[in-house]
């Protein structure tokens, strides 16, 4: 009876062996399976993330491409509206022969006036409302007046060191202009400017255009650019035309204008500009809006007339909530026949 019951161990033995065998042959396939699973997995997640940065950099190029095309466009209209507005202001030249500003009671026209009085319009371009202003591009400080730089001079300021960086900059500005080589006292001459790397400057000559005033040292402590960049408190050099006597239009005044030229304070010239900004966009009176002595103050100092130099501003060319460039130029009187292309005086977008 021994001999069975070995024989018996013997077998249960081999059978453990091979339920074991099978086991482990069991958990290594499970066990592949769900590595196998995980790259997947992995690969599948790496998949989605490659085709969800794909999509949003299509997304991204679509976008910057729409806002490419249609700030193209805008540029088309401003530059189409720029000369139907010319066409309309020849119009209202010929047809009235009342000029005056800053005293139109637009609301009692019959029909839309355009007058160099900085006032915003809105006209329809085949559909997209073209939103502009008018003003007399004689405006501005003309730096070579005596009477500018005294003035400018004289102005005070807070700071008290404005009269010393006015008198050395108008030393600078006289020896940039003038021919000789000759160094004023706080003036630069070509060694001064050949010392900070400015060669080939300076011009010694009259200048050719006015934000050439910024490459005299010392100009940007004075003369801050407008929100578009330009130096507007300076007056546009036209070639051929000579302004220099002329006072600067008012519409287009800053506060540097209104307290150097002007002789305004601070505080005064806080109060011009306010009023000149609501005169802008709600055509409400200047003399509705300051005292007579402030009105009186403005005519003597400032131009009240066109002198017969139109600056054109696009301020948006684009249907609402799109993107627009800006367009300024600027022209002589316009006919509503012209002989001749139209020369533009200023043109560029920004």
């Amino acid at each position: 009876m021994a001999a069975p019951h070995r024989r018996s161990k013997r077998l249960d033995t081999a059978g453990a062996l091979s339920i074991m065998q099978k086991n482990n042959r069991i958990v290594k396939s499970r066990s592949e399976r769900g590595v196998a699973l995980i790259s997947v997995l992995c690969l599948l997640l790496t998949a989605g993330a490659m085709i969800g940065a794909a999509v949003a950099l299509s997304q991204l190029n679509t976008f910057g491409i729409a806002s490419a095309v249609e700030m193209q466009q805008s540029r088309y209209v401003a530059e189409g509206a720029a000369a139907r507005i010319q066409f309309f202001l020849a119009a209202d030249i010929a047809s009235n022969g009342d000029r005056s500003l800053g005293e139109t009671d637009y609301e009692s026209e019959e029909y839309e006036r355009l007058l160099a009085d900085n006032v915003e319009h809105v006209i329809d371009y085949y559909g997209i409302p073209v939103r502009f202003r008018i003003s007399d591009t004689v405006s501005g400080m003309e730096l070579s007046n005596a009477t500018a730089q005294n003035r400018m001079k004289n102005t005070e300021e807070a700071s008290g060191d404005w009269e010393t960086t006015v008198s050395e900059f108008f030393d600078k500005y006289g020896d940039y202009v003038d021919t000789d080589d000759n160094t004023s006292s706080s003036g630069m001459e070509s060694g001064e400017y050949d010392a900070e790397d400015l060669h080939p400057l300076p011009r010694n000559a009259a200048m050719q255009y006015r934000e050439e005033i910024w490459y005299i040292p010392g100009a940007r402590r004075i003369f801050r650019p407008d929100r578009d960049g330009r130096l507007s408190t300076v007056r546009l050099i036209i070639d051929g035309v000579d302004s220099s006597a002329a006072n600067p239009s008012v519409f287009t005044a800053d506060k540097l204008l209104l307290r150097t030229w002007g002789s305004f304070t601070s505080d005064e010239a806080d109060e011009v500009l306010k009023a000149l900004k609501q005169w802008r966009m709600d055509r409400k009176l200047l003399s509705d809006q300051l005292d007579g002595e402030f009105i009186s103050q403005l005519k003597q100092y400032f131009s009240w007339s066109e002198s017969g130099i139109y600056t054109i501003d696009i301020l948006s060319a684009a249907p609402e909530g799109r993107s627009s460039a800006r367009l300024s130029c600027s022209i002589l009187k316009p006919e509503v026949n012209p002989a001749e292309i139209t020369n533009y005086l200023d043109f560029f977008f920004y």
